[in-house]
């Protein structure tokens, strides 16, 4: 496994830095294992926060200043202290540290895989105040151009704040945009639907684009190739109600 930390420098060109996180200093070379020493970590995280700073173009303005940026740092470092984590929690751990750049063009990106990463057979599309259902099992495919209400239960609202504490995003906008992708990386579904490993489906409510609300239930599974059979998308260009086109 590596991290990758990527950004963009002038809005125009995109920096891309691989974070030796697992090979630099500590000799974790025995991945299958897949967990860092507390020690290991720690180490790890200075050269996380040095590379960050070094590299990035405004590192601390989005946390408060220079001073705020370290002293939140050093609680990471303190947490870090406290047990041996996963390299899943470790990935957590940084992109948790980043949220408050909110500039929405720094990530962590991690390569992991795992045999248990689970997904669901959705695809959401972000409109101006909202987003609809752009993908869904054929067997409901007359609910495509619905607009989202509340997925097992938490509102559109509520699964937009557990985004933003996941992976950073300049506006609403972003973050609706965060949510779309989110369906394609199983780490990231997992933390903003904790429990999808002890489902086989969510309820879904929505509202139509005649206004009927309704519920229905999105299949969760195993299958990394979830939308390639069974599966119904919008057209690129749909006329839905007065949204216009999307």
């Amino acid at each position: 496994m590596h991290l990758q930390l990527e950004f963009s420098v002038n809005k125009m060109k995109t920096k891309k830095l691989t974070l030796l996180a697992l090979l630099l200093l500590t000799g974790i070379f025995f991945l299958q294992a897949q967990t860092l020493s507390r020690d290991s970590s720690q180490t790890e995280f200075k050269n996380f926060i040095n590379l960050l700073e070094e590299t990035h173009p405004d590192p601390y303005s989005g946390y408060g200043g220079k001073v705020v940026f370290h002293k939140l740092a050093f609680e990471k470092e303190k947490l870090l202290k406290t047990k041996d984590y996963t390299l899943n929690e470790y990935h957590d751990m940084i992109l948790s540290f980043l949220v408050p750049l909110h500039d929405g063009h720094t990530n962590i990106y991690s390569s992991t895989s795992t045999e248990s990463a689970k997904y669901i057979s959705l695809m959401l599309k972000p409109i101006v105040d909202g987003m609809i259902i752009n993908g869904l099992p054929t067997s409901n495919a007359r609910y495509l151009g619905s607009r989202l209400i509340s997925i097992d239960g938490i509102s559109l609202d509520s699964l937009c704040k557990r985004m933003s504490t996941i992976v950073t995003s300049e506006n609403i906008y972003g973050t609706y945009s965060r949510l779309a992708n989110v369906v394609y990386r199983p780490t990231r579904l997992a933390q903003l639907l904790p429990n999808i490993k002890s489902k086989q489906n969510f309820s879904m409510q929505i509202r139509t684009p005649e206004g009927q609300i309704t519920s229905i239930l999105i299949p969760v599974t195993d299958n990394p190739n979830w939308d390639s059979t069974g599966f119904s998308q919008l057209p690129v260009q749909s006329k839905l109600s007065r949204d216009g086109y999307i």
